[in-house]
């Protein structure tokens, strides 16, 4: 299983197929990702602890424990 660790936390991926890739994301208290943009992909987000402070264009909202964050790019 690909694991690594980087400065927000550490990521492993639980699967990795040619249509989908599943990732468990770990940010620690504090962390944060990079904004990005990504062409042609969707990405599903499920907060399982703690609150999760996502920027989509210029918007920032908290997102509570079990909440799914649809975050689609065409």
């Amino acid at each position: 299983m690909e694991h690594d660790i980087r400065p927000w936390g550490e990521y492993w991926v639980l699967e990795d197929a040619e249509s989908h890739k599943v990732k468990r994301i770990e940010v620690n208290p504090g962390g944060r990702l990079s904004l990005q943009y990504h062409h042609h992909r969707a990405e599903v987000w499920t907060i399982i602890s703690g609150i999760g402070t996502i920027t989509i264009n210029n918007i920032i909202k908290d997102y509570k424990i079990s909440v799914f964050r649809d975050v689609s790019f065409v």
